[in-house]
């Protein structure tokens, strides 16, 4: 009474990524509504590998003003569940700015510890282009692009990030 789904694949979706004034993601909606399973048969789903490739994304920012949007494009994205705790990601994108900027990044969330770890490599980022995001902090960065490795740890509620940036 359970259906394994060996791999979801996604090509060339356009998707619309929202997030609200309360910091949730419209994208979340989906994967938090009610169960895939029919509770007068007790059947499940479980999915072990989702692939996306040659997404493109229309991203806004409902929680800055002003409100902040983006499009990230040629996204490829790889989800694999690696019993019996893991769940691990691939992503590469670019983002149209001045320049070009191409974002990488893997990592892996341990579901029993509740913990991320993820490793994001930046090419050519213009800051300028996420002025809403640093603006209150009373500087900014009129030009320029910055190449960075920055590696992440995310637990209880704690984000550790070293940075390398140039």
């Amino acid at each position: 009474k359970q259906l394994i789904i060996p791999v979801i694949r996604f090509e060339s979706p356009v998707i619309f990524v929202e997030r609200r004034p309360d910091n949730s993601l419209n994208i979340l909606d989906f994967l938090t509504g009610k169960s895939v399973s029919d509770a007068k048969n007790n059947f499940s789903v479980l999915v072990y590998k989702i692939s996306v490739t040659d997404a493109h994304i229309d991203f806004q920012d409902d929680t800055v003003t002003p409100i902040f949007t983006k499009q990230i494009d040629n996204l490829s994205l790889f989800l694999s569940l690696s019993l019996p705790a893991k769940a691990k990601f691939k992503l590469e994108c670019e983002i149209p700015d001045d320049l070009l900027i191409r974002i990488s990044s893997s990592g892996e969330y341990n579901i029993t510890r509740k913990e991320l770890t993820a490793k994001i490599i930046a090419r050519d980022l213009s800051p300028k282009g996420f002025l809403s995001y640093y603006k209150n902090f009373g500087f900014s960065i009129p030009e320029g692009a910055i190449d960075a490795l920055i590696n992440l740890r995310l637990k209880d509620e704690f984000l550790n990030a070293d940075l390398e940036a140039q």
